[in-house]
């Protein structure tokens, strides 16, 4: 999330109940000790990742490990119930990349075929429906363990939204899949739900981000394009827009073809989060558009952009990620930083309720990379181990605890490493 997201405040909503099926498989390794997660540079800026209410890792042999809210089976490990401690994703191969959506997960393996688990009524983890995860007393397709997603080309890097997933292919193209109905698949007018689509007008793109209704990529040549929701500007393009939606009754801003956002600057990186976007310049400045309440453009106000404006501070950084309504970035001397909304403790270490300028994370170590979820964040340090902080009831800080901490805990390797309560 980088990964999608749903409003902040569902975040601490979450239902645990029994998924329609028996697992039994072989006992999975246990996760590393808190102090050797993977800070792999070629992952950097993909991972850690975060869902609406759970968190990944991948470690440098190539297995994923997920922890917090599984009422949809999106931990990977068999089963919808809550895990407050890392486990172990059954997946059989070698994994290279991962990114959480709100309620579903997926991964690249080693050869580049996708692998998606979690929850799947719109297609969103591929077209295998593998079980009903019951929750409320409702049924919802879903894939407790990873299935292949097929019918796309061989891939190096796949995000994961609310209720869409994309991927880039090796050679520079990106194919989406699941829900269309804000356009977010980036091809067609039809709302419906669809296997692995590539998207229109053949662009070829050097990077890749999916938020919660929308995509960005960024073509070799800098520049940024878009496609899907657009009710905030999050698109970055203030001239253009149709009208979609899931409800034909009132249909909201979108565009359902990639659009440049409108901005004379090159870009090496983007991160789409829910109501807005945020860019990488070529001169490590960061950029961000979109809707802007709480300051999460970190522009010094709380005015919505339609367009690219320059973070505050004109700070220079090289890994960045967004939130629902927060950002977060690492310097190059590894100091993380982080804006926006803070009523969780978002912003890893301060009381404020905000802030719309950056404010550095209270880690001393420095971080190797960083990932949002809607609510929370969490990192990967120079030396291996890996931090939460931010919202953390459904148990997606990974330090064996349901609350919610204002600055950074330790992600627990395994039980014998539980920390008491604060």
């Amino acid at each position: 999330m980088r990964a999608g997201f749903l409003a902040a405040a569902a975040a601490v909503l979450v239902v645990v109940s029994a998924v329609a099926y028996l697992v039994t498989r072989p006992s999975l390794p246990p996760p590393p000790p808190a102090a050797a997660w993977s800070a792999r540079p070629l992952v950097a800026a993909n991972l850690p990742t975060g869902g609406l209410a759970h968190s990944c890792l991948l470690t440098e042999a190539g297995t994923a490990f997920c922890w917090g809210g599984n009422s949809y089976a999106q931990l990977g490990e068999g089963t919808n119930r809550l895990s407050l401690l890392p486990k172990a994703v059954r997946a059989d191969s070698f994994l290279t990349a991962l990114d959480a959506g709100d309620s579903h997960t997926c991964a690249v393996t080693r050869e580049g075929a996708v692998l998606c688990w979690g929850l799947n009524p719109r297609l969103q983890a591929g077209t295998s429906k593998d079980a009903n995860c019951i929750v409320g007393g409702l049924s919802y397709a879903c894939n407790p363990t990873p299935q292949p997603v097929r019918d796309v080309p061989a891939l190096r890097a796949v995000g994961a939204g609310a209720d869409h997933s994309c991927g880039l292919t090796r050679d520079g193209h990106v194919w989406c899949w699941g829900s269309n109905d804000r356009g977010q698949l980036g091809r067609g007018r039809d709302p419906g739900s669809f296997p692995p689509l590539e998207v229109g007008g053949g662009t070829r793109f050097a990077a890749l981000s999916v938020g919660a209704f929308h995509s960005c990529g960024v073509t070799a040549a800098g520049a940024v394009l878009c496609w899907g929701w657009n009710l905030y500007g999050q698109l970055g393009a203030a001239a253009r827009a149709e009208r979609c939606g899931p409800n034909p009754w009132s249909p909201t801003p979108c565009l359902r073809q990639p659009v440049r956002a409108e901005a004379r600057v090159r870009f090496t990186a983007v991160a789409a989060g829910s109501k807005h976007t945020c860019a990488l310049a070529a001169d490590s400045t960061a950029y961000c558009w979109g809707g802007n309440r709480l300051g999460q453009l970190g522009t010094g106000d709380t005015v919505h952009a339609m367009t690219p404006r320059a973070v505050a501070g004109a700070r220079r950084f090289r890994a960045l990620t967004v939130g629902t309504d927060f950002s977060c970035a690492v310097a190059p001397d590894g100091a993380s930083w982080c804006w926006g909304d803070n009523a969780l403790g978002q912003l890893g270490g301060t009381d404020r309720a905000g802030s719309a300028t950056p404010m550095r994370v209270r880690v001393e170590e420095r971080f190797a990379s960083i990932g949002a979820g809607a609510s929370h964040a969490c990192g990967v340090l120079e030396s291996g181990a890996a931090v939460c902080w931010g919202a953390g009831t459904a148990g997606q800080l990974g330090n064996g605890f349901r609350s919610d901490r204002r600055e950074p805990v330790t992600v627990q390797g395994d039980a014998a490493q539980r920390r008491r309560a604060p």
